[in-house]
């Protein structure tokens, strides 16, 4: 059911980023679940998943900050909206990934065991960086 829930949401946020930014949220949420076993796959799907999105429809421009939304017009001021939203959604999302690489680098620096959690992950949060 889960690897149908996120490809549905991947194809709709790579289809039409514009009207589904709140499927990133969705498929962020699916990245941080912590219950059971399928729950770790159900998190390494969502992981790779949506670094696949985020790989695919990021500008490959610089945005500019906008001090004078003001005196933009409305499309200007739409596009501007989506494009903040966007990358304030990637960045959430990275943090996500770096907060669980520190946490598993210092386990591995203390030579501790991995947490169950964080043991069957470890590979990916390295390959998603």
């Amino acid at each position: 059911w889960y690897q149908r829930r996120v490809r549905g949401l991947c194809c709709a946020v790579t289809e039409d980023p514009y009207n589904n930014i709140p499927a990133m949220k969705k498929l962020r949420n699916y990245c941080a679940t912590e219950d059971s076993k399928a729950g770790q796959t159900v998190r390494k799907l969502a992981i790779i998943s949506l670094t696949a999105v985020y790989n695919d429809i990021l500008p490959s421009y610089f945005v500019k900050p906008s001090k004078e939304l003001e005196s933009l017009s409305k499309e200007v001021k739409a596009q501007h909206s989506y494009e903040t939203d966007l990358l304030r959604n990637y960045r959430v999302f990275l943090d996500l990934l770096f907060e669980n690489l520190n946490l598993a680098f210092q386990m591995k620096k203390r030579k501790q065991n991995f947490h169950p959690k964080l043991r069957r992950l470890d590979g990916i949060w390295v390959s998603c960086h």
